[in-house]
């Protein structure tokens, strides 16, 4: 089991997290530990599926899973902000809840978002 040496910010944020005891901090957090927060971070650092792509990124990627056009008929259909966005957007946020919705709204699960923010980040 490894021992963390957790690094937290003045406002009790984690900034980080170290296998080597750190000078000036050394809150201790084992593998299986069972705090919320430090679960969250580990869970971010480790996720290979990246917190966002730019548009031409996620454009194509669309594009290569041969779905940009349906895609951009669903959201343009949507209209409002999701539409605004589309069309504006320098980059899309896969945890952004526009995001989520348009995905639900196009039948798309969780992985499937996530595997689309995948290929996205390879292009």
């Amino acid at each position: 089991m490894t021992v963390w040496y957790v690094h937290r910010r003045d406002d009790k944020t984690i900034a980080s997290a170290h296998e080597d005891r750190q000078v000036d901090y050394a809150e201790e957090a084992l593998d299986d530990t069972k705090d919320a927060e430090i679960i969250a971070f580990f869970a971010a650092i480790k996720s290979p599926v990246p917190g966002q792509v730019s548009a031409a990124q996620m454009i194509r990627a669309l594009v290569e899973k041969k779905i940009y056009d349906d895609v951009d008929t669903a959201i343009k259909s949507i209209g409002g902000l999701t539409s605004l966005l589309w069309a504006r957007a320098p980059f899309f946020a896969r945890n952004d809840p526009l995001m989520v919705d348009a995905a639900k709204a196009l039948g798309m699960s969780d992985a499937d978002l996530d595997d689309l923010f995948l290929l996205a980040a390879k292009m």
